[in-house]
């Protein structure tokens, strides 16, 4: 956004850019950011029990 407000001419429109896309790219980006987060959790997880049931299989 702040790439918008130093490039684009005339100001005013680029401040009217910024306002509209704002929210829209915070609440993708946070979307994104719990997608990942749980991914990786997920991951996690899965390598944990993978582990524990290699554990397991051995005794």
């Amino acid at each position: 956004m702040i790439l918008i407000l130093l490039i684009a001419q005339p100001y005013s429109k680029a401040v009217m850019v910024v306002e509209a896309i704002s929210v829209p790219m915070i609440v993708s980006n946070s979307l994104g950011m719990a997608v990942f987060a749980f991914i990786i959790s997920n991951q996690v997880r899965e390598q944990e029990t993978a582990e524990r049931r290699e554990k397991e299989r051995r005794q």
